[in-house]
């Protein structure tokens, strides 16, 4: 999460917080930043500050689209965190719950200004499928939200004893009946190079986006797939 007052935007400050992030991101041994942004919101601001544009998802309703940006850090020249001039504000690390709120007040009260119509018809509900076997025990799952018109599935996974018997596409399956319920025109998701690219693929989905920025070659793909029709199967 970003955010900066409206009263003060314009004025530097979103740069100071990102120029400080990065900052004590290289410090612990990061090489590259990275972040999502709404079609709305902050796309040109980060590219102003040097991230650059690695995909663009169109699987939102009202033509909105979400921006994946990144920046590499291991060639990152030091600089000051923040102007000099000792009449600006400064950024602190700052680990106080209400702090923490205000930020996500903040950016919620963005979401208001801008969809707040679209997100009573689509809200944020989360998604929650577990497998089990005859003993009870979880044995697969998937874990994820539906907002604005899309499926994000964040987890998928399922035990390598019972891997390849078809527990993973059942999950998929339930998962995208969900979304037909919910009224989503697409389902998107993300996984590494070393994880289930081929099986995403095989259920239908699409790359529209490749992240290289992670350390030991390995890549992160980004994925979509489309629903072509809204309806409850």
């Amino acid at each position: 999460m970003l955010w900066v007052d409206e009263k003060y935007r314009g004025l530097g400050y979103g740069r100071d917080l990102v120029v400080e992030s990065e900052r004590l991101a290289k410090k612990n041994g990061c090489v590259a930043s990275q972040t999502y942004t709404f079609s709305w919101q902050g796309g040109d601001f980060y590219q102003a500050v040097g991230y650059k544009l690695l995909a663009t998802y169109d699987g939102y309703v009202a033509r909105i689209t979400e921006l994946i940006l990144s920046k590499r850090l291991d060639t990152r020249s030091e600089r000051p965190s923040q102007e000099t001039d000792p009449t600006r504000f400064t950024v602190s690390e700052d680990h106080n719950e209400e702090s923490q709120r205000a930020v996500r007040r903040g950016l919620g009260k963005n979401f208001d200004d801008h969809v707040a119509g679209l997100l009573k018809e689509h809200p944020q509900i989360a998604l929650q499928l577990v497998i089990k076997n005859n003993d009870e025990q979880v044995i697969g799952g998937l874990c994820g939200y539906s907002i604005l018109g899309t499926m994000t599935l964040d987890d998928l996974w399922v035990d390598k004893r019972y891997r390849g018997l078809g527990y993973g596409r059942n999950l998929m399956i339930c998962a995208e009946r969900i979304a037909r319920e919910r009224k989503c025109i697409a389902l998107q998701t993300a996984c590494f190079s070393f994880q289930n690219l081929g099986f995403l693929k095989n259920q239908g989905f699409d790359t529209f986006g490749v992240s290289d920025v992670y350390p030991n070659g390995v890549k992160e793909y980004y994925l979509i797939k489309k629903l072509e029709r809204n309806l409850v199967d």
